[in-house]
């Protein structure tokens, strides 16, 4: 008797992929994105359900690669029908095990594809160290796929959420949001933390550019960390100002309120922490960086990452294209099969590669 019925293939989609479908004569569209030509659809033959353009645009070359990632799957197949791709599913299937399938299809596409991911499901997939990231346009789409380990992409002033909450990219390491205000650690000459307001800082250095008529305006608590060095500069101004001196290629002497020397040395206090919370966080994630890479070091010693070998080859020109011989070793390192995946992999720092699974 059949498990399946495209209704429940459908559910499972939408699951994972954070949609919802629209039923019209017992089959169910799912749209990916605004374009007409980004639409799934499940339906129904008479020994099989079939889902159509499951990844559209995807070329014939990474089917294949799909179709090896299913080999732990046989009642899955993969292939194309009227030019789109398309899963054939037995009816007889169990619904965990192409929940399974549908995970891993997913899952490779958003690793190897993020750019095509992120425009088609509002996500990628990143591995680190052992670890899965899931990176996210918006926070609403973490969840199904994207559910673990989740960061959203920035928005335009540098806030982000993540499984750990909310944060931005501009502030300190150890800083947090806190009824409303922004809070973050400074070091104390004894060794100890101490929690700093910057939001209480940030208002009175607005205060004083206001009363000392300084034109630099400063939006919000991030841009101290961002517009340090100019922020800096201006102090000294109305530190200069407020002694009676010149200001250099002014031609007459600028005079303040006296009143505002207890400000002023309020705000160049708080600048002072300001720094040393700039440096904490710069030391912290020099720490991490490095324990990141021991860990990475040691795995390159056994043999779980890292060069196994290297050889000069001749490329040569073969038809359309080119070829690159690889020796009988080499072949049995890489377990090569019948058919092989080519992917062009680039690093930070690093020319682009060819890497062959």
């Amino acid at each position: 008797m059949a498990n399946l019925s495209p209704d429940i293939i459908a559910r499972i989609l939408c699951t994972l992929l954070n949609r919802s479908y629209n039923e019209l004569n017992g089959e169910f569209y799912i749209s990916l994105t605004h374009d007409r030509e980004h639409v799934i659809i499940v339906k129904e033959t008479s020994d099989h359900i079939i889902v159509e353009n499951f990844i559209p645009g995807v070329s014939k070359g990474y089917l294949d690669y799909l179709s090896r990632i299913l080999a732990d799957y046989p009642e899955v197949r993969s292939g194309f029908s009227d030019g789109k791709p398309v899963l054939i599913v037995d009816k007889n299937a169990d619904s965990e095990r192409i929940r399974g399938a549908l995970i891993r299809i997913y899952e490779s596409f958003a690793y190897d594809r993020p750019s095509d991911a992120l425009k088609l499901f509002g996500g990628f997939i990143i591995h680190s160290f052992g670890q899965k990231f899931s990176v996210v346009l918006s926070r609403d789409r973490a969840v199904g796929l994207f559910s673990e380990n989740y960061v959203s992409l920035p928005d335009e002033t540098g806030w982000f959420f993540s499984h750990l909450g909310i944060d931005n990219i501009y502030l300190p390491i150890l800083s947090w949001k806190h009824d409303g205000s922004i809070l973050a650690y400074v070091p104390s000459p004894d060794g100890s933390l101490k929690v700093f307001n910057v939001s209480e800082f940030f208002r009175k250095l607005q205060e004083l550019f206001i009363k000392a008529g300084i034109s630099m305006r400063i939006e919000d608590e991030t841009e101290l960390f961002q517009q340090l060095h100019e922020i800096e500069g201006n102090i000294e101004l109305i530190e200069t100002a407020l002694k009676g001196k010149t200001i250099p290629f002014m031609s007459q002497v600028v005079k303040l309120d006296p009143k505002l020397r207890g400000l002023l040395e309020e705000v160049k206090g708080g600048l002072e922490q300001i720094k040393k919370m700039i440096t904490l966080s710069k030391l912290i994630e020099q720490r991490v960086i490095m324990r990141k890479a021991i860990k990475l070091a040691r795995m390159i010693l056994g043999g779980e990452k890292g060069v196994i070998s290297i050889a000069t080859r001749k490329v040569s020109k073969l038809g359309a294209g080119y070829a690159v011989y690889i020796s009988k070793e080499e072949a049995k390192a890489l377990r090569l099969a019948d058919k092989v995946t080519v992917k062009i992999v680039i690093e930070e720092g690093q020319k682009p590669k060819i890497v062959i699974q």
